[in-house]
């Protein structure tokens, strides 16, 4: 999976202003808005999911959130553009869903695409940048390659 992923100037802007000014770079058609209807509500769904783990594993909620951040993400990609803050969440979620299951070789990818893109939109020290350092750390650490001084700086 090629994915591009341009800087956007975000020098002196809060991250709700970012956040708008994203969503008035999408298009207008009808099509458009049930395509990001349906990529949010999937990665909404799987974000409460996530949150809600009312007596299951955690290996059991990931089980049932990681579909719907798959499902989701082209679908916000297209919408959204890559380097959205929400398509950003999705690819984090996704990750930290795909380290949980074990599958490190494809969640690593995505949690740096993650990181790259919340330090790039929200700065290194942003809440959202510092939860994508903890999943790949979390995936360094399965791989036997955590070499945790660069990342660890970055959290404190």
């Amino acid at each position: 999976q090629d994915m591009l992923y341009p800087e956007r100037p975000s020098e002196g802007k809060s991250r709700d202003e970012k956040a708008s000014d994203q969503s008035k770079s999408g298009s207008g058609s009808l099509e458009h808005s049930r395509v990001l209807e349906r990529a949010c509500a999937m990665f909404l769904s799987g974000m409460r999911i996530l949150k809600s783990t009312s007596g299951r594993t955690e290996a059991e909620v990931v089980a049932e959130a990681a579909p719907l951040f798959q499902a989701a993400l082209p679908l916000l990609e297209a919408v959204r553009g890559p380097d959205h803050v929400e398509t950003l969440l999705c690819v984090r979620d996704l990750a930290k869903c795909l380290a949980v299951q074990g599958k490190i070789e494809e969640a690593e990818p995505l949690a740096r695409f993650a990181l790259a893109g919340f330090e790039r939109s929200l700065g290194a020290e942003d809440q959202d940048t510092l939860l994508c350092v903890d999943t790949l750390q979390r995936c360094l650490a399965a791989k036997g390659a955590f070499r945790g001084e660069p990342l660890l700086r970055l959290t404190l």
